[in-house]
């Protein structure tokens, strides 16, 4: 219900003192588990918010083993933060090192890119990982609405369908970039991990519902249908 609920922050609390809605954001996720999608702006520390999720979730004895996915430029800022703020030690593994690193003995992540996690899928399937943390979620976002969805999407969807992982977070500031596919996409992999049906129902009612000018392009919101959009 409140702070005073974490079991987490004997962990943390000398090393960071983090803001009221990063603490909101963990406790939103308890509350709305196993998966959640947090979109908070650019500059709002959403790393931080996933740092207290994973320390809880450690805490809890849920999960010991963390898949965390990402460009590569940012791994050096998720093993630096989850090590100095939280006391999570965290590796790096990039292509085939994927494929035969050991996850930190105690409780630890893995941080990979986004195109070595779709190339070794069979052997993450095999390491025991409860929990995947997508960072910069939005790098999934084409898998409507286009000829060809690209394979590191459609990898993303069928491991979250076959529910390789406990716990899914996902993280982006910009969950729509350009077409209204982007949202859609984006919910179809939150629903389809929890092993639910998209809520904005198939691809064709989706275009026929919302979208108001041509459905490859999908840059229109029908005015109409705003408020169903939003809810």
């Amino acid at each position: 219900e409140d702070r005073q609920d974490l079991r987490s922050e004997r962990r943390w609390r000398d090393r960071v003192e983090p803001y009221h809605h990063q603490v909101t954001n963990l406790m939103t996720f308890c509350r709305r588990l196993p998966v959640t999608l947090l979109a908070d702006d650019v500059g709002l520390g959403k790393t931080i918010s996933a740092g207290l999720i994973a320390s809880e979730l450690i805490s809890r004895g849920r999960v010991s083993k963390i898949l965390i996915v990402c460009p590569k430029l940012l791994i050096p800022q998720w093993r630096e933060e989850l090590d100095v703020k939280f006391g999570i030690p965290a590796v790096e593994a990039i292509g085939r090192d994927l494929a035969k690193v050991k996850p930190p003995e105690e409780a630890g992540a893995v941080i990979t890119t986004y195109q070595s996690a779709r190339l070794h899928f069979d052997s993450i399937a095999k390491a025991g990982f409860e929990m995947l943390i997508l960072d910069e979620a939005h790098k999934l976002r084409n898998l409507y609405g286009v000829e060809h969805p690209p394979q590191v999407a459609e990898r993303f969807r069928q491991a979250l369908a076959n529910r390789l992982f406990r716990y899914v977070l996902m993280l982006t500031a910009t969950p729509i970039q350009n077409r209204l596919w982007d949202l859609y996409s984006l919910v179809d992999l939150l629903t389809v991990a929890r092993g639910h049906q998209n809520p904005f129902g198939s691809q064709g009612m989706f275009a026929r519902n919302f979208i108001a000018d041509n459905h490859t392009q999908a840059r229109k919101l029908r005015p109409d249908k705003r408020d169903e959009f939003r809810s």
